[in-house]
């Protein structure tokens, strides 16, 4: 999840109104689909080269249908991304060169400190585990500083930078660098992958249904784009025909809606259908294997972090056990197998950051400082669980939303617990063939 602390900040730059409505349509073009692997990594590199790429011409043509949102705020993303770029590398400069600080009282700063520290592991501290309000909901929503907010965090830092408040500027850079780099992934999939951001929890199954209908359809050779309509639900025609980029989608599939080509479109769009609802698929996963109900194995090589594999497997257990239930993690060297099992490797973050697990490097990667389930959550991804927040995109305030859970450990790391869901979601995904 997207956790990074900077509190004084907040107290020190209030809230501003939110940016005008946003909405806009484009003529639909043919798309490009991707399968894109779910990860919570941040870019690496300039910030300027991240959004220029997500700006440029070539990502224009192979993009997939911008909102106004994208237009509007282009000049601004840029011009903060070029400011933070520039700025952490003068400030660095001019305090290793030793230039005079106005407050030189204050420590140098690194990432803002979070609050409720309550132990490490090697490198790695870990955070307080937070308390649920008995009373909260089940799901929440929250979303990122406006892009106007960031604006006047660049003024701050700028008006510190000036007055050669060096140390005092550090945070707001590295909060802007943060910011910036959380939001690049979303920007990337959605304006150059063309990713759908209007899948949530309350309409995953008519998406599903949406995709089974489109599947019967393109089985059936009598079914083409012409009378497809008339065969969905009635949700999953409002799926279809509310959602933004289905919307195009469909606009575009009916350019050809009797023909062989028509249904070819077809195929593509129930590719995008497949690749969104793939983004929450749980899948098993090499390094895992089930021993007996309601227990499994998972192989790791622990890297960096060898010196403390007892107070891995103790922290981790704190969750990922219970009656009956347990999860033993089996500590192997660099390169090696067991058990037909292929393991993760730790890795642990030299830049600030938000912990995540690939698939295709088989690796996990915790920075230095994390929420108290974070590793937790990592290894629910490794077991072959997604994460159970769901990104969503405002096109009234260019922003996007995130609505999570508390009680759910792979929708919030920060308090949330393994529930009855994953246990039996392990024994499905473990009790068959690999997938």
């Amino acid at each position: 999840m997207r956790r990074f602390y900077f509190q004084s900040l907040w107290i020190i730059a209030p809230f501003c109104t939110l940016l005008s409505a946003c909405g806009g349509s484009a003529s639909p073009t043919a798309p490009k689909h991707r399968n894109i692997e779910t990860s919570h990594q941040l870019p690496s590199g300039s910030l300027e080269q991240i959004y220029l790429g997500v700006s440029s011409e070539q990502a224009s043509e192979n993009g997939f249908f911008p909102y106004e949102c994208d237009a509007n705020l282009e000049k601004t993303k840029l011009e903060i991304a070029q400011f933070v770029d520039l700025n952490t590398k003068a400030v660095a400069q001019a305090l290793s060169a030793g230039s005079m600080d106005s407050f030189e009282q204050l420590p140098a700063a690194t990432a803002p400190s979070p609050s409720g520290q309550s132990r490490s592991i090697g490198p790695i501290s870990i955070n307080a585990r937070e308390e649920i309000d008995p009373n909260s909901p089940d799901w929440v929503i929250s979303s990122d500083p406006t892009w106007e907010q960031l604006q006047q965090l660049v003024a701050d830092a700028r008006k510190l930078i000036t007055e050669h408040n060096y140390t005092g500027s550090i945070p707001y850079l590295q909060y802007l660098d943060y910011q910036l780099r959380a939001r690049a992934p979303d920007e990337q999939r959605r304006r150059i992958h063309g990713s759908n951001y209007s899948l949530h929890h309350d309409n995953m199954r008519d998406f599903a249904e949406l995709h089974g209908q489109m599947l019967a359809c393109e089985a059936d050779a009598n079914c083409v784009p012409a009378n497809f309509e008339s065969r969905l639900s009635a949700p999953a025609a409002a799926i279809m025909k509310d959602t933004y980029v289905y919307s195009k989608l469909y606009e575009w599939m009916m350019l050809e809606a009797s023909s062989e080509e028509g249904r070819d479109r077809m195929r593509i769009f129930s590719k995008w259908i497949d690749n969104d609802l793939r983004f929450y698929r749980p899948h098993n996963t090499e390094a895992v294997r089930r021993l007996s109900a309601g227990n499994f194995e998972v192989m790791l090589s622990s890297g960096p972090l060898g010196h403390v594999e007892k107070e891995i497997t103790d922290f981790v257990a704190e969750l990922w056990s219970g009656a009956d239930r347990t999860l033993k993690l089996s500590f192997v060297s660099e390169g090696q197998t067991f058990a037909e099992l292929s393991p993760f490797r730790f890795e642990v973050l030299s830049a600030q950051g938000r912990g995540y697990v690939s698939y295709g490097e088989r690796k996990v990667a915790l920075p230095q400082s994390i929420q108290y389930g974070t590793l937790h959550h990592e290894m629910g991804h490794v077991l072959g669980l997604k994460d159970a927040y769901y990104t969503t995109y405002n096109t009234k305030t260019c922003l996007y939303e995130q609505r999570s859970r508390p009680r759910d450990l792979m929708s919030d790391s920060s308090s949330g617990s393994v529930l009855d869901d994953h246990w039996n979601l392990l024994e499905t995904l473990y009790s068959s063939p690999k997938q």
